[in-house]
């Protein structure tokens, strides 16, 4: 389903009846906040939720264990919950350009996440505290991670 670039302020909480829904793009909006009712879409796969005003990622999003691509890029999110690591198929996970000033600590159990696309936030997390060869400890243990960007 495409609903980008519609000036929208609120999703609607029917869209939780999609419940075959694959992707979701609602990029390029003036939503705050997603509604609850979001984590119905189990079947999603893809939801790109990228260059609105969000401020809070709700923590039920962890419910929608299908997804492999989240887009959260050029929003206002100060947080990312920890929750995020229990969704293991993850494999793209994109927050740049938000106000994050860290990542969660549960990152590196995300095994499947192949790009992790942090740049353009005020990050103090020490990516050599992780563990990649030549960069960190617990990275070391995200044997797929191809991209890493976490430029100032």
């Amino acid at each position: 389903v495409h609903l980008e670039n519609n000036n929208m302020q609120l999703l609607p909480a029917s869209v939780g009846q999609l419940i075959r829904c694959r992707l979701l793009d609602v990029s390029t909006n003036l939503m705050r906040i997603l509604p609850p009712s979001i984590a119905n879409l189990t079947s999603l796969t893809t939801l790109n939720v990228s260059k609105n005003r969000l401020i809070l990622l709700n923590p039920i999003l962890a419910r929608m264990t299908s997804l492999t691509k989240l887009a959260l890029h050029h929003n206002d999110l100060k947080e990312i919950p920890e929750i995020i690591s229990t969704l293991q198929g993850l494999q793209e996970l994109s927050v740049s350009n938000n106000r994050l000033t860290e990542l969660p600590h549960s990152i590196p159990r995300m095994t499947n996440l192949k790009n992790l696309l942090a740049a353009g936030n005020r990050l103090r997390t020490d990516p050599s505290a992780w563990g990649l060869p030549g960069v960190s400890h617990e990275l070391g243990f995200m044997p797929n991670l191809i991209e890493l960007n976490l430029e100032q």
